[in-house]
């Protein structure tokens, strides 16, 4: 993850380039060339291929676990394709998607709460760090920008994305891990652009005290 830690640079990155993610400009064309209709189940498979790298990181965002991630949105899908009456075209398909796969997560999440045997990923990282003492201490990253423990920097990765809020784990990953444009952000988050970018740039600050400072606190939430 890219955390743009330098401190000379301008804290206004330049815009990347998407990976084959859907617009959401494209999406209210399509609707409005239908006139407002349903969408078809053919359409909805060809848009949901589209959004579906968007919503993995949305839903990895939310639970800390990439194949995990994958049955929530694999569940999500079914659920968006059994409420296509609830879609309205011309609307942010990719957003009314993305709250499928956050409701989805936070369930998951709810199930996990009650069978903590059962952590995966990024929290059964965590668990194994503090069952080891190696889940606090030492700065991840050294002050020459080095990483002295790559195995222990995994870790502190984790626990700082934890310490973030839902939402702007989701615009960081988005941002970093998906490239995405913050108007593209702004359209799965439903978001406005200015606070899909404060949310990412006070993320990156979060993580970089984190990392750099070893004492394992900061501020909860990152992105208001």
């Amino acid at each position: 993850m890219n955390l743009e830690a330098s401190s000379s640079s301008s804290d206004t990155p330049q815009e990347p380039k998407a990976r084959g993610i859907v617009s959401s400009n494209e999406l209210a064309g399509r609707g409005s060339a239908q006139g407002g209709s349903r969408l078809s189940e053919s359409e909805f498979a060809g848009l949901i291929g589209r959004v579906r790298p968007a919503l993995a990181i949305v839903a990895t965002a939310v639970l800390g676990d990439r194949v995990e991630a994958d049955d929530v949105v694999q569940e999500a899908s079914v659920i968006g394709l059994a409420s296509l009456d609830r879609f309205t075209p011309g609307t942010s398909f990719e957003g009314w998607m993305a709250q499928i796969v956050r409701n989805v997560a936070r369930n998951a999440l709810r199930k996990r709460a009650r069978n903590p045997a059962r952590a995966t990923g990024g929290d059964a990282l965590i668990n194994h760090a503090a069952r080891s003492g190696h889940a606090a201490g030492a700065p991840a990253v050294s002050g020459d920008g080095s990483v002295p423990n790559p195995a222990h920097f995994d870790v502190e990765v984790q626990r700082a994305l934890q310490n973030l809020d839902e939402t702007s784990r989701v615009c960081l990953l988005l941002r970093t891990v998906g490239e995405m444009s913050y108007a593209q952000i702004a359209a799965i988050t439903e978001l406005n652009e200015n606070t899909a970018m404060s949310h990412v740039f006070r993320s990156r600050r979060a993580m970089r005290e984190f990392l750099t400072s070893g004492s394992g606190n900061f501020e909860r939430g990152g992105g208001r």
